[in-house]
């Protein structure tokens, strides 16, 4: 009887999910301008993969900034949806993880001395504008949460009840997490080293802590040596992809590095600092944990938003309200002076914060705020057009090399007969076996202005200052709409003289 119990519990589950999700993935659709540039950016690489090509590939490892989960998680989506242009498999993904991070959240919820309480925490999460938006953008966001709950639910249940499963979880959330780029590479690293605190003060024996170590931390250690191996064989260099963090060449200033912060976000760092110093004065280890991974992401993104790189709110930001919400649910409040405290208001202080965030809307510099909807793409590929023509009146044989992730953006899954995609560009021709598999043809390099992630690609760190100056084998050409357009200039090719008899008789001299 209780299994019968719990398969239909199951079913019922599942049957939530796919309804939620899809839900989420008809709102994204009549929604277009909720899509973001990176989920047509993601999508328009997943073609690629599935087509075999080059540049798939290297789009696939050759960046810190674009991590490949990312696109690996899209591509099964990718291949059941055929040739749409329309970001469907990104929209799924968001969708499938944004209903995957409730129920992750209302199992984390159980043990919450809560009651009722613990709907109106789930609740004030599925209604959260920023929560939704993510789930209906087609982004990574939905997913980097669910990764870091999975994580942190690990690491707070393996330091309470020291089971086995549990430090599986946080193994598997910390490999996934470190293939999800550098913001939360970092994010992991405080969970290794919370871990490795842990079991320090465990008194475990050498061999249990070596165990320990091994399943918690060895499978991040092994998810960054296969990023590794990747760059070496797909770039020939195994720390291609970290290359921008010392290498970046010149870029156009920043605004304001506190813009992605918003008021909830500096009330819920302020919830997860008061829950650490109650924790690590009582001595709760999961209540310790929780917070201080909490608290682990608004340093993070400070750090970050100090050394210029911090991209908008994802994927740290949205994970604080959550994290938030699940340290205001801790049992480590239920003793002492705080036996006291109103459940209720402990409850309905995340709903108050989902409502405040309808009321004043997201951050200024949020990703969601920055769409691809039907218009921006229309006036996209009509400048396009205007760019395609006018380089075709210099010459009818052209090609034009459109430089870094954001191109992807720009030309979509199939681009124009005229561009290619370009990644790794090298103005040595003769090395550049793109250049050379087009000899004879006028050869153009579009590039993108040197500002936020976008600075970051490799033909600004490897040709420092190319937006502004050029190179010495370039001849500027124009701006349009953010881009700058070089002309390539090549040596002129001396070819042979054909006598009467049809014989080769060299090249003259001059």
């Amino acid at each position: 009887m209780a299994f019968r119990r719990g398969i239909k519990r199951s079913a019922f589950l599942l049957g939530l999910g796919a309804v939620l999700s899809a839900a989420f993935v008809a709102a994204g659709m009549f929604r277009p301008e909720l899509l973001t540039d990176t989920a047509v950016i993601y999508e328009a690489v997943c073609r690629q993969l599935l087509l075999k090509t080059t540049v798939g590939r290297q789009a696939l490892v050759s960046s810190v900034w674009w991590p490949p989960l990312a696109f690996l998680a899209r591509l099964p989506a990718a291949a059941l949806t055929g040739s749409q242009t329309y970001p469907v498999a990104s929209l799924i993904l968001s969708a499938v993880f944004g209903a995957a991070d409730l129920f992750l959240l209302a199992r984390m919820l159980r043990d919450a001395p809560l009651g009722a309480g613990r709907c109106v925490i789930a609740g004030a999460l599925a209604a959260h504008p920023e929560f939704i938006r993510a789930s209906c953008s087609g982004g990574t966001g939905t997913m980097a949460l669910f990764l870091a709950l999975l994580a942190a639910h690990g690491l707070m249940q393996w330091a309470d009840a020291r089971r086995l499963r549990y430090l599986v979880y946080f193994g598997a959330g910390g490999a996934l997490l470190t293939l999800m780029g550098l913001d939360l590479i970092l994010w992991t690293g405080l969970g290794v080293l919370l871990l490795g605190l842990d079991v320090a003060r465990a008194g475990f024996s050498r061999a249990r802590r070596e165990a320990v170590m091994i399943l918690g931390v060895l499978p991040a250690f092994y998810a960054a040596a296969l990023w590794v191996l990747m760059n070496w064989l797909i770039m020939g260099d195994p720390v291609y992809f970290l290359r921008s963090l010392w290498m970046a060449g010149e870029r156009l200033p920043g605004g304001n590095p506190l813009a992605p912060f918003g008021s909830a976000d500096w009330i819920a760092a302020a919830v997860c600092a008061l829950l650490a110093a109650v924790s690590l004065r009582r001595g709760h280890r999961s209540g310790a944990a929780l917070a201080l991974l909490g608290l682990g992401l608004p340093v993070l993104a400070l750090g970050l938003a100090g050394a210029d790189r911090l991209w908008g709110r994802d994927p740290l930001l949205p994970c604080l309200f959550p994290f938030g919400a699940l340290a205001l649910a801790h049992p480590a409040w239920d003793s002492g002076r705080f036996r006291n405290a109103s459940r209720a208001a402990r409850s309905f202080i995340p709903a108050a914060l989902a409502a405040a965030a309808w009321i004043t809307g997201p951050p200024s510099s949020a990703e969601g705020a920055r769409g691809r909807g039907p218009a921006a793409a229309a006036a996209s590929d009509a400048w396009v057009a205007r760019l395609e023509r006018h380089v075709k009146k210099q010459s009818p044989f052209v090609k034009v090399f459109a430089c870094g992730y954001d191109s992807f953006a720009l030309l979509g899954p199939r681009p124009p007969e005229t561009f290619r995609h370009s990644l790794d560009f090298d103005f040595n021709l003769e090395f550049n076996k793109e250049a050379r598999d087009y000899r004879g043809h006028a050869l153009y390099v579009l590039v993108h202005r040197p500002e936020g992630r976008s600075a970051m690609d490799s033909i600004h760190w490897k040709y420092g200052g190319m937006f502004f100056y050029g190179v010495r084998s370039t001849l500027y050409d124009g701006d349009w709409d953010g881009w700058r357009l070089f002309e390539i200039i090549q040596a002129p090719r001396v070819l042979p003289e054909v006598g009467i008899a049809g014989g080769a008789e060299g090249s003259r001299e001059p």
